[in-house]
């Protein structure tokens, strides 16, 4: 990593800030993704997870419109898109430090 510079050496780092393995608990985006119910097969989750990563560690505020953007390279055929862009926006705001809480239509639907 010595030799990149800018925001390659920021990509590269937001990588393997995802790629590395903890056994204590899950990343702030894995805990989104499990918790809101984002993964479902599983297939498309690593993807959908390092993209999210290397977005966040240049937007840490992004918009939806700026998520879809920088999702849209992956495909998921199992939740449809809600679920994944909701977590990411709530990882987003545990990731700076905000208390954030899925609000109770996204974990069981409208009422």
């Amino acid at each position: 990593m010595r030799d990149l510079h800018g925001p390659a050496r920021r990509h590269a780092r937001a990588l393997l800030l995802v790629a590395r393995p903890c056994l204590c608990r899950l990343q702030p985006l894995q805990d989104a993704f499990a918790g809101l119910g984002a993964a479902q097969c599983g297939y498309c989750t690593p993807a959908f997870l390092l993209a999210a990563q290397a977005l966040l560690a240049v937007e840490p505020r992004p918009s939806r419109a700026a998520i879809k953007q920088a999702l849209a390279g992956n495909l998921c055929r199992c939740t449809g898109y809600l679920k994944i862009y909701e977590a990411v926006e709530l990882a987003a705001a545990r990731l700076r430090g905000e208390d954030a809480t899925p609000a109770r239509e996204t974990l069981y639907g409208h009422a």
